[in-house]
Formats: C-alpha cells, sequence, structure tokens
C-alpha cells in the first residue's frame, strides 16, 4: 500500500523532535499492523505552504506513481493570509484535479482546517477572528469533500486537551496529536 501526504507544517513535522513521530508515518504503521501489510510512504511538506503553493511547488516532489490514499493537511497558512472561501474553492478543486492527475489515487483525505481559535499561541481576539476564518474554509472543505466520490473529509479537533496536544509554542501539534491523528484517519479510511 502506498501512503502520501501534502500540506503545511504539521505533514512537515514542524516542533517534533523526529519525522517518525509526525502523522503520515504513524499512519503508514497504524495501516501496517491493522492490515499485516508493508505500507510505503512519501511526503511533500512545508512551512508557511499555502494551497497554491502546494499544489505549484509540493505536489511535483511527490514520486508520480499511482497511491492507495493521499492526506492532504492544508487552511492555517490561507487563514493567515486571509484567503477567501471563494479562492480556497476554486483552489481545492485545482489542487484535488492536480492530485489525481500525478498519483492517481484511491482515496483523498481532506484534513479540515484546525479550529484556530483553540491555538494557546493566539490571542484574543486574533484567535477569534483567525478561528472563524478556519470555521468557514473548513465548511467549504467539507461540502467539497461531500461532492467529490473519491473524497473524504477528516475534521481537525485541535483543542487544548489535559495531557496537552500541542507543542511548546502553542501553534503546532505534538507527538501525542499526531498520534491521535493518526488513529483517526486510519478510522476514517476502515482500515480492519
Amino acid at each position: 500500500m502506498r501512503i502520501a501526504g501534502l500540506g503545511e507544517s504539521p505533514m512537515a513535522a514542524v516542533g517534533l523532535a523526529d519525522q517518525a513521530e509526525s502523522v503520515v508515518p504513524r499512519l503508514a504503521a497504524e495501516v501496517a499492523s491493522r492490515r499485516n501489510r508493508g505500507v510505503d510512504w512519501q511526503t511533500a511538506a512545508r512551512s508557511g505552504a499555502t494551497i497554491d503553493f502546494t499544489r505549484t511547488r509540493l505536489l511535483p516532489l511527490l514520486d508520480a506513481d499511482p497511491t492507495d490514499v493521499v492526506i492532504v493537511a492544508l487552511g492555517v497558512n490561507d487563514c493567515l493570509r486571509l484567503s477567501s472561501v471563494r479562492r480556497w474553492r476554486v483552489e481545492l478543486a485545482r489542487l484535488i484535479d492536480a492530485i489525481r492527475s500525478r498519483l492517481e489515487p484511491g482515496r483523498i483525505v481532506l484534513a479540515g482546517v484546525p479550529p484556530m481559535q483553540h491555538f494557546p499561541a493566539l490571542p484574543i481576539p486574533l484567535s477569534a477572528m483567525l478561528g472563524l476564518r478556519a470555521t468557514l474554509l473548513d465548511a467549504a472543505t467539507r461540502q467539497f469533500a461531500e461532492s467529490e466520490d473519491d473524497v473524504l473529509h477528516a475534521p481537525m479537533n485541535f483543542v487544548e486537551h489535559p495531557d496537552g496536544l500541542f507543542c511548546r509554542d502553542g501553534f503546532h501539534p505534538n507527538a501525542r496529536a499526531h498520534a491521535l491523528w493518526a488513529r483517526q484517519l486510519a478510522d476514517l479510511l476502515n482500515t480492519p
């Protein structure tokens, strides 16, 4: 089985001590364990990546081989750049078309845009404003996924947890959050 990840800083393992702690390698291990088979994985990600940057600069970095599952994690940087919902929808459709063309995926999973109002590093009222924008982009993402047979939406719930789900910077998910995220994705993919 082949899994690919595309996206911004969490997909690039920003804030983690080791890439192996991030969501895609953890998802690969989870799927391999559940299915008792080998799973190859690759990621193309960068801190600060937006949806159009991901399509034009990151997607070409992935091996152009048929892929079973592509995980896309974007939205925070588009929120920070105040992208409109209309522009987000247009860019999302362009990205999905490009992924289909390059990777011929069996399934594409769009991670929900994280609820930025809960990021500890963001002060009020900035957190409220960015949280609202994230909610709007996430709703557009969910609606897009519902209109496509091969696309799933995976809501992101990075609300602070008693054991902590954020790195010390209060902005990026920590290793525990990546582990929970990987299990959520494995469950969503209905792996036995």
